[in-house]
């Protein structure tokens, strides 16, 4: 079974569960329910746990780039510290009909690798830490709107980097995330251009997030929750002279 299919059967189970409990739970308590929600959500952890384990089967190919943005994305997202800062990473040309997908469990993230025959090719779960936080995230929404007004808007105030980080709005969502095209990512079931520069935001609790952009006018602005792309050729630029209000992690 081709692992997004089956990720979407655990999934859908998982739910199921929860609406009997729903319907019934009059009959049985209150606290039934609590326990169902834990064990689909176990349901998919204890499949995704097995998906991570490759011991004792064979490896399948994959291409050799692919294989190290893939193996590179994942040194990025698991690395350690807290922002707020820019993380830089490698952008891949060409996906070679590949597909790397990033989902939220239990533990942390879920970070696959489906080749071009649809078979689950490598697996790595990210797990969270005492002091950092490991989900798959994106700027976008009103949580892209906060990021521009904190970071990248003239004359924005800064209060949340100069007081208790902890009271900060999240600037990000968390939401399954999948790259399988140059600067294309697709965020839940939705394409969004993805002309990053190769800047990833790490938040001030640890969290990763990819920064979904818009083709823009020459000008920076976070019109309809998503950055245009020439705010992240401005950012660079910034970073490269150390005149940003983010720094480079």
């Amino acid at each position: 079974m081709k692992k997004r299919g089956a990720i979407g059967l655990i999934l859908t189970f998982a739910v199921l569960i929860v609406f009997v409990v729903v319907m019934f739970k009059g009959f049985f308590g209150n606290g039934l329910l609590s326990k169902a929600a834990e064990a689909g959500e176990n349901l998919a952890d204890t499949q995704l746990a097995e998906w991570n384990d490759n011991s004792g089967k064979d490896i399948p190919k994959v291409d050799e780039k692919v294989e190290n943005f893939y193996n590179n994305l994942v040194a990025v997202l698991e690395s350690k510290g807290t922002g707020p800062c820019i993380v830089k990473y490698e952008p891949l040309a060409d996906f070679k009909d590949n597909e790397i997908s990033m989902i939220r469990t239990k533990e942390g993230i879920f970070v696959s690798l489906e080749n071009k025959d649809g078979q689950l090719a490598r697996t790595k779960t990210i797990k969270h830490t005492e002091t950092e936080k490991k989900e798959p995230c994106v700027v976008k929404g009103n949580e892209e709107v906060y990021f521009y007004d904190l970071y990248l808007k003239p004359r924005s105030a800064t209060v949340c980097l100069e007081q208790d980080k902890s009271k900060c709005p999240k600037e990000y969502q968390i939401t399954e995330i999948s790259l399988k095209e140059d600067e294309s990512i697709i965020i839940g079931e939705e394409d969004f251009d993805l002309e990053d520069q190769g800047l990833l935001f790490k938040a001030t609790d640890g969290n990763v997030c990819f920064i979904p952009t818009k083709d823009g006018d020459l000008s920076c602005d976070a019109d309809e929750g998503i950055l245009d792309d020439d705010c992240l050729e401005d950012l660079e630029k910034q970073l490269n002279k150390g005149t940003s209000k983010l720094k480079y992690c």
